[in-house]
């Protein structure tokens, strides 16, 4: 049966006059119908890690590079005993001297064996003397004079006499080596390496040095510019990885040079060079690699978290609104800290009991308004919601009056 057309502007008139009347009430200055602020985005606050990180890439280079020098005073050149590319480990032999006279380097090395001994009997004289003197100093000792500060100068020089006479043996022990090996008729004085690595050049022109070695050691060698050198320190924590793999590798910034990198000029950006030492796991890891580096500037393990559109800045503050449990909205100054990505630090003005709202630019009205938010029907049940109109029908009312 299809409705007459006065019954149909009758209903059309008082659905006007309603939403109407609703909306005079709800706008009207100093209106008893309060405004009700919609959330429909809320969090609680969060406990967690937070670090501010500043992304630079990287290259793979070799902890150390050791060059090695041609002495003409030693003898002549004999030949190179390794090429470019060759890992070498300590005591491998580099590079043979042709000695000009046996004799002479025999007289030299002797002469040094010499010194030694004689400067090793001299300390151990000394020692002897300083040990007398000890016992002279403990056996004048008593309750009165106790001669503690003596006794204890004494002792002390002792011991550095002693490392020093084991210093000298030491090096006249060597000597003696060289000498021995001299005195077999060898011709030929070879260079050995010092420590593990692979030859990185050779120059066969004999211009020093003849030689570099780089260790097998690697490290991560990056660029900061000029900003970025003065929030950068040494010894701040660097996570490091590779397109190559999948490991996460975790270091620290050995060292930043304070010049530049290249000659500054008006034209390029000035940048400054700094070194990264790996922890740990470094396999996997080829000079000349590139990597990404995330340096981190700031961290904090335990810290309140807020998304980052839960805050509005004003002219001298942050703030946020917090849901209270009486159902209202407050507005709340905060002093943020650490930004990570979509999550901010606070530092002061929440704790960690709080809900907040999740995106403050959305929120209407002033602090003390009272606020609902999204209703999830899966969460209710047909029992509770009669329970809840029976009891809350004039609140239930109200809130479809302001929306």
């Amino acid at each position: 049966m299809h409705m007459k057309k006065p019954a149909k502007i009758t209903l059309f008139l008082l659905s006007a006059l309603f939403v109407g009347g609703n909306l005079y009430l709800t706008e009207k200055k100093d209106s008893k119908i309060e405004k009700i602020e919609r959330v429909e985005e809320w969090q609680q606050v969060q406990i967690g890690p937070i670090k501010n990180v500043l992304k630079k890439p990287g290259v793979v280079t070799p902890s150390e590079e050791m060059p090695i020098y041609f002495d003409d005073a030693i003898g002549s050149f004999n030949q190179f005993l390794v090429k470019p590319g060759d890992e070498i480990s300590q005591g491998t032999d580099l590079f043979e001297y042709s000695p000009h006279s046996i004799e002479q380097e025999v007289s030299r090395l002797e002469a040094e064996k010499n010194e030694a001994d004689n400067k090793a009997d001299s300390v151990e004289s000394h020692i002897r003397d300083l040990e007398s003197l000890l016992a002279q100093a403990k056996s004048d000792a008593d309750e009165d004079n106790p001669n503690l500060d003596v006794i204890y100068s004494l002792e002390k020089e002792i011991s550095q006499k002693e490392l020093e006479q084991e210093l000298l043996e030491d090096e006249s022990s060597k000597l003696d080596e060289q000498l021995g090996q001299l005195n077999n008729r060898l011709d030929v004085l070879t260079v050995k390496s010092e420590f593990d690595g692979y030859v990185k050049e050779i120059n066969p022109t004999l211009n020093n040095p003849v030689m570099t070695i780089s260790s097998n050691t690697p490290s991560v060698k990056g660029a900061l510019n000029e900003e970025e050198i003065h929030e950068v320190t040494e010894g701040m924590k660097v996570s490091i990885s590779s397109p190559y793999d999948e490991k996460k590798r975790d270091g620290q910034i050995l060292n930043i040079l304070q010049m530049p990198e290249n000659e500054p000029n008006l034209e390029n950006e000035t940048l400054y060079p700094f070194f990264i030492q790996l922890n740990g796991d470094e396999s996997g890891l080829h000079s000349g690699n590139h990597v990404n580096m995330d340096i981190i500037l700031r961290e904090s393990a335990n810290a309140l978290l807020v998304h980052k559109n839960s805050i509005k800045k004003a002219k001298k503050n942050s703030y946020l609104y917090v849901l209270t449990p009486s159902g209202t909205l407050e507005k709340r100054n905060v002093n943020t800290g650490i930004k990570e990505e979509n999550k901010v630090e606070i530092l002061e003005g929440l704790t960690s009991e709080v809900f907040v709202v999740k995106n403050a630019k959305y929120v209407q009205q002033k602090t003390g308004s009272l606020f609902t938010t999204t209703l999830e029907p899966k969460a209710l049940e047909k029992k509770k919601v009669k329970e809840a109109f029976k009891k809350d029908w004039r609140y239930i009312l109200r809130g479809f009056l302001s929306r």
